[in-house]
């Protein structure tokens, strides 16, 4: 792998985009890598970057799912093979990352700050790009 891997995510909520926008971008650079271009391995690789006691049951819980997900069977349940292959996955484990690490508190306070916001002068693109950062954050 090549480039710069994303921080280890802790569970720090404010850091929650900027993984998922790290992991992203680092994917991107590898994207011929076979633990990039397939779901299932990518979706490893993530988890494998989440580490520390506030997200360790998410990725002990996640990590099972993916044992469904590779048809590895128990002697008690045994499992077919879902979608393996299907880039639904990924959305799926980023949605359920997201939702479950986002900061609320950023979104209230990118409200706040959308509110309050005025532009200055004449710096029209400086004012466009804070807008769109913050309506961004407050969702």
């Amino acid at each position: 792998m090549r480039g710069h891997p994303p921080e280890i995510f802790d569970g720090q909520r404010k850091n929650t985009h900027k993984f998922v926008r790290e992991f992203n971008l680092w994917r991107m650079y590898n994207i011929r890598n076979d633990a990039m271009n397939h779901p299932y391995r990518r979706v490893a690789l993530a988890l494998s970057y989440i580490k520390g006691p506030k997200v360790d049951d998410w990725v002990a819980h996640g990590t099972n799912e993916m044992y469904k997900v590779d048809g590895n069977r128990n002697a008690n349940t045994p499992r077919q093979a879902t979608h393996h292959d299907d880039e639904a996955l990924w959305d799926d484990v980023v949605r359920d990352f997201e939702q479950a690490f986002a900061d609320m508190a950023s979104a209230k306070y990118a409200y706040a700050d959308l509110t309050r916001l005025e532009m200055k002068g004449d710096e029209i693109d400086e004012y466009v790009a804070i807008f769109e950062d913050l309506l961004t954050k407050a969702g």
